[in-house]
């Protein structure tokens, strides 16, 4: 049960993910051809394949679909503003060295506003999602560790960190 929840949050961090890059790429594109009247690339399709693209390397640069990652709420943040950043830094990149898309600096603005909402509501459904199934599904692994030495340690710390998987409570000594 573990491994298809774990893979259930990561095809939802993805899928979240795509929904949340391209929605940023359509509403920055057609936000300022409204309000600026100057000549958009005729490349659309084009520029919102690489713009795909460089989340979808930037993404598996920062290890964002790691079952590991998907194991801790935290891992998946500090993942996610780091593929953001890489993500802006690698589109600017491309955009500069080709030179075939001219674009405006307002654009690349609102691309990358929207891109930082559309992740931050992305992450908020993730963490109601986790939390949902860390305090109500009942279908976890239910652990406990006999015994106290350095063995002991290690597993409490795995089970700690994989809380997503196995239901591991010790009121003794384990708690850190």
């Amino acid at each position: 049960m573990e491994n298809r929840y774990i893979f259930f949050l990561i095809v939802l961090l993805f899928l979240g993910d795509l929904i949340a890059i391209n929605c940023s790429f359509m509403i920055a594109y057609f936000w300022d051809s409204q309000n600026n009247l100057l000549n958009q690339s005729s490349h659309y399709i084009l520029d919102l394949l690489i713009f795909n693209a460089t989340w979808i390397v930037s993404a598996f640069f920062m290890q964002l679909y790691n079952r590991e990652t998907a194991q801790r709420t935290e891992f998946i943040f500090q993942k996610s503003w780091r593929a953001i950043v890489l993500h802006a830094l690698t589109f600017n990149v491309i955009i500069l060295l080709t030179n075939y898309a001219i674009y405006s600096k307002t654009f690349l603005i609102y691309i990358f506003v929207f891109e930082v909402c559309g992740f931050t509501i992305s992450r908020f459904v993730i963490t109601a999602f986790e939390q949902y199934h860390i305090k109500r599904v009942k279908f976890k692994k239910k652990i406990a560790i006999v015994g106290y030495n350095e063995t002991a340690k290690r597993l409490a710390d795995y089970f700690i960190k994989n809380q997503m998987s196995y239901n591991f409570s010790f009121p003794g000594s384990f708690r850190f």
